[in-house]
């Protein structure tokens, strides 16, 4: 069982760096890249479980706000304005091997790569299929 350390990933400029924040009692791994601002910290959670039909399921999360400070009479107060969010959920048979866990992996991997289209028209221009 690999242990929750913290983990930098790279948006193509910047290196992000996520800190673990703990593990709740339904198993959810939780780190947050601090902004300083609390409201502000992107936060990523990792949970692995098995459904009632046998499944094995495991779910990534990450949220990534942005925040500005608005000041009314004076008084300035950060405010989250947006946030960017993805949601990536992998389901197994209980019977698959590890490598075709790993295949899947590595082909959602390559997917969103900026070589496919998924990666950099559709994800990243917001352009639609035709």
């Amino acid at each position: 069982m690999p242990q929750l350390n913290t983990i930098v990933l790279n948006d193509g400029t910047t290196d992000h760096s996520f800190q673990p924040r703990g593990v709740d009692a339904n198993g959810v791994a939780s780190l947050a890249e601090s902004s300083g601002i609390p409201i502000g910290d992107s936060r990523l959670t990792v949970s692995r479980s098995r459904t009632n039909q046998g499944r094995e399921k495991v779910v990534i999360k990450m949220t990534v706000p942005v925040v500005m400070t608005a000041t009314v009479n004076g008084v300035s107060d950060p405010t989250i304005v947006r946030s960017a969010y993805a949601d990536i959920t992998f389901s197994f048979d209980g019977k698959s091997t590890t490598a075709e866990r790993n295949n899947m992996r590595k082909m959602v991997y390559d997917l969103l790569g900026d070589s496919q289209t998924f990666g950099s028209a559709v994800i990243g221009d917001l352009e639609t299929l035709f």
